[in-house]
């Protein structure tokens, strides 16, 4: 029987130490190898979160257009040229309407009549004036031809009361008789005066009274209210029984020819843009009938309260079958053209606005970049890029609003025929 057990050589230790420290080792690399795996794992997620952060967005390159230009007015429809039309007679009731709204008239025709009774009586009461003026005349005219036979009388007689040569007839006598035959031939003239001053009176009485029958001849031709010139008739305010001597408004107001043009208001800031000769459309409210003209006459002021101006367009010469059936006082729908303007445009879309100022972004390395611009006009949702933008920049579309500056962006690819103004996603550099 043994009572110890049979011990292990001495040489066995180390190589067991040995042993356990190897696999301690294993056990340390291969914790090492699954740290660098979750390290490498780690980095590939965070790769793949910044990637993607990254906004995506479309862009658009800078390009100079040339873009129509048009303006949108709203007109009224007037007369060209409106004429007022009164009774030449100071008193007076209208008698006869001839003539009514609608009618077109020639110069000239007779629009209305009033009572002349009160003028034919005047007239008659004026010819037996006349009458009584030429009777006086005419014996006034009879009493200068024998003023004047009683003064050649008279000279006569002094001329043979000088020419007495008579022994029977003194000296004295003579002398006498020819104080005598002067002092008549004296009267005699200054009575021819007389009555060849009251001749005159007598002529002034007959052309006072001439004048007078021409005057109420005028007044009666002046009862009839005459058109001055042709045209439309747009407003009648002569009705039967109307007093003249009340009547302060005119009686009738016609368009000259009956032409028609419009009276369109134009905000101060496009008064500018307006020359006369421009090329017009014209349309009715309500109706799809279209008529062209042209500016007539461009704005000659601006009003200081509401700050437009008053422009005046006419319509073209057509064909008595195309002539505007526009009425005076309709609304119309005015579209004048101006020229195309050339320069840099982006849509409204790529542009945001912080109070009056405004940008877009622009793409640069994978980032967007926030450039300041200056605004020109804006047409048909196009805006003037006056600076800030250079022609070829890449610029974003529709996203502006949501992006700071140097936020990560990637271009979405362009589809269709957006695709013949694609870029890299770089594109080209600002």
């Amino acid at each position: 029987m043994q009572f110890f057990k049979k011990t292990r050589p001495v040489a066995s230790v180390p190589t067991t130490a040995r042993n356990r420290f190897a696999l301690f080792g294993v056990f340390i690399i291969a914790g090492l190898f699954s740290s660098l795996g979750w390290l490498a794992r780690s980095e590939a997620e965070s790769v793949a979160v910044n990637d993607t952060g990254a906004v995506t967005v479309s862009v658009i390159n800078a390009e100079k257009k040339s873009i129509p230009r048009s303006l949108a007015l709203s007109g009224v429809v007037i007369g060209r040229e409106e004429v007022a039309v009164y009774a030449d007679l100071p008193q007076g009731r209208i008698s006869k309407v001839l003539v009514d709204e609608g009618q077109y008239v020639k110069a000239g025709q007779i629009l209305a009549v009033t009572d002349d009774a009160g003028v034919r009586v005047q007239q008659t009461q004026q010819n037996a004036v006349l009458q009584r003026a030429n009777a006086a005349l005419a014996q006034q005219e009879a009493r200068v031809q024998e003023a004047e036979a009683q003064h050649a009388q008279a000279k006569n007689e002094t001329k043979r009361s000088k020419a007495v040569n008579s022994p029977d007839v003194t000296e004295s006598d003579k002398a006498a008789l020819i104080e005598q035959r002067t002092s008549a031939e004296h009267i005699a003239e200054i009575q021819v005066k007389a009555a060849k001053s009251e001749l005159e009176m007598a002529k002034a009485d007959v052309q006072l009274a001439n004048a007078q029958i021409a005057e109420t001849t005028l007044h009666l031709n002046q009862s009839n209210v005459i058109a001055p010139v042709s045209g439309l008739i747009v407003k009648r305010n002569a009705q039967i029984g109307l007093s003249l001597s009340q009547q302060t408004e005119p009686l009738f107001v016609l368009i000259r020819d009956g032409t028609l043009e419009l009276l369109v208001s134009v905000a101060s800031d496009d008064t500018e843009k307006l020359k006369n000769g421009m090329p017009v459309t014209i349309q009715g409210i309500n109706s799809q009938q279209n008529y062209t003209g042209k500016v007539r006459r461009a704005a000659l002021s601006i009003n200081l309260q509401d700050q437009t101006a008053n422009v005046r367009v006419s319509f073209d010469k057509t064909s008595p079958d195309k002539t505007p059936s526009l009425i005076p006082g309709q609304s119309t729908k005015v579209s004048i053209n101006l020229p195309a303007k050339s320069g840099i445009y982006l849509p409204d879309s790529a542009l945001f606005f912080e109070g009056n100022a405004a940008f877009v972004f622009i793409v640069r390395n994978n980032q967007a970049v926030r450039v300041p611009v200056k605004v020109g006009e804006r047409l048909s949702g196009q805006a003037e890029i006056l600076e800030g933008v250079t022609e070829g920049m890449p610029v974003v579309d529709g996203f502006a609003a949501y992006l700071h500056d140097g936020d990560a962006v990637k271009v979405a690819p362009m589809r269709g025929s957006d695709a013949g103004t694609s870029h890299k996603e770089n594109g080209p550099q600002a």
